[in-house]
């Protein structure tokens, strides 16, 4: 079957929802994604390695709809370059679904979708890298609009995606990485062009050097309501040592760029920069102000000496009215830290990637990270997923958990370079359903890929009930697809 029968097919099973009237906050970000506006939480999946029309890793995206009680599996969508409404055209490499950002770009209550295709040749621009949305409404997800980001050679535009509102006008704006620079797109409409397009040089900005920009996230760091950008990277000159530039937004002096100016570079409580691989923000905390959560997979002869390196770690700058506090002090988390399942050991990976929200629904946002080097039992690169939850005293490792194929309730098991939570991603708590957390691994079962979804519960996770789903299920390309390799 065709990824374009495969669409047909499954879009009997998804039902109309509900107009949503409530409007997003000011970062454009949805609190909750609902593509189809019918009060339940959705997930979006890349499957980048798809063969669509023949063409090899040209790529897709999976929609699973949510239902009372969390995801349903059996109502679900897919989307590629082949599929009608979406521009383009699939075509081998072009690995679209290799990033997916749910965003609600034009404001009118249901979540839309930013597809990457980092590997999509504009013109005769090579790898210039394309970024699609997929437009939400009352039958979910449909149609989608090219987003103008030009035409460059090798930029791979779309393997990299924050948005927020930057620039404090209630508008959409959207970054992205592109080597050593930050794009920066003000008021994307509706057309996909943005009213502004501007570029932050890393070396400029940061009056340094400069870094090889590797992983960006938005949210509001300073508490004005405002979108800030934390960007992680690797200096141009020294890769061993890395750094995470701070961006606040609404500013409108000289140097700022789409109401992005830079702050700092982010410190541990040694003073020593905060590095890593993965960056998220969210209030870990209570006090209102967005806090970066940073997760670091590198172990070197530089970070050994620095951090708790060893197999990973997580680390935290809290967040506070000028950027970074100055009050509380920032924390390294990893698995020999007091309360943290398991033991820190060589290429364990914590961190690969990072996710954040109330999981527990305490009201204080938790950490959901990757671990897809652990080992068990003898089992080499199993990978498994843990949880850490926020306190009014931050993150600490107190109550920690771990959850992998051969955890209770969670189906498959636990096989050698499965690499299982190299992906993560917290589903919100609506007004009927409970938080949830989920675990992409792509590289199970030889590079098919799959993906978990665990039920938030007041004591953290419980792999009670799970949902668990690949491309077969999708009705889509199985072989080589990655489904997973991405989840938003």
């Amino acid at each position: 079957m065709t990824l374009a029968a495969a669409v047909a097919v499954v879009s009997a099973v998804v039902a109309p929802g509900t107009a949503a009237h409530a409007s997003a906050p000011s970062t454009r970000v949805p609190p909750v994604v609902d593509f189809n506006g019918d009060g339940h939480a959705d997930l979006a999946v890349g499957a980048p390695g798809g063969t669509v029309g023949g063409g090899a890793g040209a790529g897709y995206v999976s929609v699973v709809y949510g239902a009372t009680g969390g995801l349903d599996a059996a109502t679900h969508a897919s989307f590629s370059q082949n599929t009608a409404g979406v521009p383009g055209g699939a075509e081998a490499g072009d690995h679209f679904g290799a990033k997916v950002l749910p965003v609600d770009l034009n404001r009118d209550g249901y979540t839309d979708l930013l597809v990457g295709a980092p590997g999509e040749d504009v013109g005769s621009a090579v790898d210039a890298g394309m970024v699609t949305v997929l437009w939400g409404g009352t039958k979910g997800l449909a149609g989608g609009t090219a987003v103008d980001t030009g035409a460059v050679a090798g930029r791979h535009t779309g393997q990299t995606l924050a948005a927020g509102d930057f620039d404090g006008d209630g508008g959409v704006d959207i970054a992205y990485l592109t080597g050593t620079d930050i794009q920066v797109l003000s008021g994307v409409g509706t057309d996909g062009r943005p009213d502004h397009h501007g570029t932050i040089v890393t070396w400029e900005a940061m009056g340094n050097a400069g870094i090889i920009t590797d992983d960006l996230a938005a949210g509001d760091v300073n508490g004005d309501g405002v979108s800030d950008l934390a960007v992680i990277g690797r200096d141009v000159e020294t890769l061993d040592d890395g750094q995470a530039p701070l961006f606040l937004g609404g500013s409108h002096t000289g140097d700022s760029v789409g109401g992005l100016a830079y702050r700092s570079n982010l410190v541990d409580a040694k003073g020593h920069w905060l590095e890593g691989d993965s960056v998220a923000i969210g209030d870990l905390n209570g006090d209102g102000y967005g806090d970066v959560v940073i997760g670091h997979t590198h172990e070197g002869y530089y970070t050994d000496s620095l951090i708790p390196s060893k197999g990973g770690a997580i680390g935290v700058a809290y967040g506070g009215p000028d950027g970074e506090s100055t009050t509380v002090a920032p924390v390294w988390l990893n698995q020999d830290s007091a309360g943290v399942p398991g033991v820190a050991e060589p290429a364990d990976a914590l961190g690969a990637d990072v996710a954040v929200g109330d999981v527990n629904g305490d009201g204080y946002a938790d950490v959901v990270a990757g671990a897809p080097g652990e080992d068990l039992d003898g089992v080499t690169d199993a990978g498994d997923f843990l949880l850490f939850k926020g306190s009014a005293q931050g993150l600490t490792g107190t109550g920690s958990q771990a959850f992998s194929q051969d955890s209770a309730g969670v189906p498959g098991a636990a096989e050698a370079h499965d690499r299982f939570g190299r992906t993560v991603a917290v589903l919100a708590a609506t007004g009927t359903d409970r938080a949830q957390a989920a675990a992409g691994d792509p590289s199970e079962n030889a590079g098919n890929g799959a993906v978990w979804v665990l039920h938030g519960t007041a004591a953290g996770l419980t792999g009670s009930h799970p949902a668990n789903f690949g491309a077969a299920t999708m009705h889509t390309p199985v072989t080589g697809s990655a489904f997973g390799s991405t989840l938003g």
